[in-house]
């Protein structure tokens, strides 16, 4: 019988054991708003979260920020010490505390914390080039300041040559169905780079080309747009304006969307789906303004005068980086950023790190690459942490 009542007492023991932790898990203290001691902070810089309900045990609480995990320091019951994680850029904070069979418990900070990204520059090979692109794998395309098609294996330095001294391409893109587009600023037309490239619009016998409306131009820049069409800038002969149309990649049609668009040169999407286009007038480098162009509706929705005015200076690129902003590329001028009220301001570089830059193009891992119009130049990737 004692031995029977002692089974007894131990299992009543083990249960309140497990029914006090399941409580002390889902306490009300877990209510409690999440709030941190920082609110700018930069990849490894420790930061503390207040709270209550966490518990003691780090096996059993995970931090995250944009769906990256954070490093745990140190826990209490009501305090968290935290390190940043690299590229882990601004977002809630989301603490996880996971409870028995399954009850877990998820709290997500009501404000955002500030992440500020740091920048340093590798170099990777060098080559001299004037448009660049990086597929998924990481494998870089660049056409050549000598007017070479080259792509150049993810980890390697060993250019591989696709197309040697026959097209001059305005522009290179890696499509979301993994081929590579590009198109050509003398002739008009538009090519698929597999090992070599092959033409699917346009072609030299068509130049001088006469496209919607006797309008005559050539390509300049293009993107994709969400639908996986390509949007393509044609800059018109008396450089007046812009036309811009569509390519559909599947049908291999074009269509005109818009007309005499001034001074456009830079098309983009937004984290909105929106399309932005940079102008700037092709003779004076004057007029940089910031189109947006929703629901069919062209708008400027930015001047920006204090700029330097060189004709040189041009857009060459942009890109919306989803953990920092809009990146943009004047040429041989800078690499800027830009903020959710559209204000710009110049990403900052050690000297030797900066450059006459004159393309980029985001890798997966959310760097950039970066390319020089000189033939004994770098090219270069910026790494943002």
């Amino acid at each position: 019988m004692k031995i029977i009542l002692e089974k007894i007492y131990l299992v009543l023991v083990f249960c309140g054991i497990i029914i006090f932790q399941s409580c002390n898990q889902s306490d009300d203290a877990f209510e409690v708003p999440i709030t941190f001691s920082s609110q700018i902070v930069k990849a490894g810089d420790i930061f503390e979260i207040s709270g209550g309900g966490f518990g003691k045990d780090p096996e059993l609480v995970k931090v995250s920020i944009n769906g990256k995990d954070q490093v745990i320091e140190s826990i209490t019951d009501n305090k968290i010490k935290v390190q940043l994680a690299k590229k882990t850029f601004s977002g809630k904070v989301k603490v996880l505390v996971s409870g028995i069979n399954g009850n877990n418990i998820e709290k997500e900070s009501e404000e955002v914390i500030n992440y500020h990204p740091t920048y340093r520059v590798e170099n990777l090979f060098k080559k001299g080039g004037r448009s660049v692109a990086v597929n998924q794998q990481g494998d870089i395309y660049l056409f050549t300041n000598n007017a070479n098609l080259i792509m150049v294996p993810a980890g390697t330095t060993n250019p591989q040559i696709l197309n040697g001294e026959d097209v001059d391409f305005s522009d290179l893109l890696v499509h979301s169905n993994g081929k590579v587009y590009a198109i050509t600023y003398v002739y008009s037309s538009i090519f698929e780079v597999t090992d070599g490239v092959s033409t699917i619009y346009g072609s030299k016998e068509t130049t001088p080309k006469r496209y919607y409306e006797d309008k005559i131009g050539s390509f300049s820049r293009m993107v994709e747009a969400p639908d996986g069409e390509l949007l393509i800038v044609m800059e018109h002969e008396d450089k007046t304006a812009a036309s811009i149309f569509r390519y559909d990649v599947n049908s291999k049609e074009t269509k005109l969307l818009y007309n005499d668009i001034v001074d456009a040169q830079l098309p983009y999407y937004d984290s909105n789906s929106r399309l932005n286009i940079i102008g700037q007038d092709y003779d004076t480098g004057e007029n940089n303004q910031l189109y947006q162009i929703e629901d069919d509706e062209i708008k400027v929705v930015m001047t920006y005068t204090d700029l330097e005015k060189k004709v040189q200076n041009r857009w060459t690129t942009a890109v919306d980086h989803p953990g920092i902003g809009t990146i943009l590329l004047q040429r041989d001028q800078g690499l800027f950023l830009m903020d959710n009220e559209y204000s710009l301001s110049e990403i900052e570089l050690d000297k030797e790190e900066q450059g006459d830059y004159f393309d980029f193009y985001m890798t997966p891992d959310m760097d950039l690459v970066i390319v020089q119009n000189k033939e004994d130049a770098f090219v270069k990737k910026l790494v943002i942490d």
